[in-house]
């Protein structure tokens, strides 16, 4: 028995809402669990019905399962499963069942709320854990999504200078027939046709470096002017995709950058950027879209997918 004891101490510290426990403390809780074993299929929790325990997975697998039948989620050893629900005595919020033969350990809430109520320091470190495991989960579910809008945004870069090359090539084909791979290549470097180009204009130092270091490792290249003469010198040489401007900049400011660039460049997408974005000037400028500032990275994604997925 006090070996069984010992393994299962040993698999509770590699789970988040046991560390820091004592040994002593850690034996308190052990004593509370049943082992239990569960079939394929076997429904271990059902919406609505009372949390009066939860489950620690040891082996198997149990999937989560919403109201409509979906199974939004897997769940694999060793984890923790239907703890908050337990604490905070909430009816359950999905069905858990077994998708495979599983085996774990059940702690029902009575017995563990008599051993919190017996010790206090204990029952601290049990919900200081509690408080991080949630926000260990916040963060992944950050990072989730930013991923998923990352690989969103970075197909559509992809589609996007493959249109550019594409583009270039048949125009070049209507010109010349003798242009080699290596030719073709060379040109699609020199003229950025590999990238996307983004060209950023503020007259405020601070908020180009504050960009630049936000940005850096977006699936772009950035290139910063100081101000409207400057913005119209880089696009004279360089082959920009989009460009976003303060609106309030001197002696030359965001909307008028943007009539002098619809001049030269027509269709060149033109963004507005500004902490407040009032109507007189805004109104001056149809522009391609506005961002506030300070720039947010999700904010930001967004705009570039909307953008060059217009452009098609």
């Amino acid at each position: 028995m006090q070996s069984k004891r010992v393994t299962i101490g040993r698999i509770l510290h590699k789970i988040s809402l046991f560390h820091r426990l004592s040994p002593s403390q850690l034996q308190s809780f052990i004593k509370l669990c049943k082992t239990k074993r569960y079939s394929t299929d076997e429904v271990i929790y059902e919406i609505g019905e009372h949390s009066d325990s939860m489950q620690i997975l040891l082996t198997g697998e149990f999937q989560v399962i919403s109201d409509d039948g979906t199974a939004v989620a897997a769940l694999k050893p060793v984890t923790t499963v239907g703890e908050m629900g337990m604490l905070l005595n909430h009816p359950r919020s999905a069905q858990v069942k077994a998708s495979m033969e599983s085996s774990g350990l059940h702690i029902d809430r009575q017995p563990f709320e008599l051993l919190m109520n017996s010790d206090t320091q204990f029952k601290a470190q049990f919900f200081n854990n509690v408080v991080d495991s949630l926000s260990e989960k916040i963060l992944d579910n950050n990072l989730q999504t930013l991923t998923h809008t990352d690989n969103q945004t970075n197909s559509v870069i992809d589609n996007y200078i493959l249109r550019k090359q594409l583009h270039h090539a048949l125009s070049v084909i209507e010109d010349r027939t003798d242009l080699t791979r290596a030719d073709m290549q060379d040109q699609f470097e020199e003229k950025q046709l590999h990238e996307v180009v983004i060209l950023f204009v503020d007259d405020e130092e601070s908020v180009l470096s504050s960009v630049e270091r936000l940005l850096r490792q977006q699936a772009c290249v950035l290139q910063f002017a100081d101000g409207g003469e400057q913005a119209l010198e880089i696009l004279e040489r360089l082959k920009v995709d989009i460009v976003i401007t303060d609106i309030k900049m001197a002696p030359m400011d965001g909307p008028t950058l943007a009539k002098e660039i619809e001049e030269k460049y027509p269709g060149l997408p033109v963004v507005a950027l500004s902490a407040i974005v009032s109507d007189p000037e805004t109104d001056s400028y149809n522009f391609s879209g506005y961002i506030n500032k300070p720039i947010d990275l999700g904010d930001f994604r967004t705009l570039m997918s909307d953008i060059l997925v217009e452009e098609e």
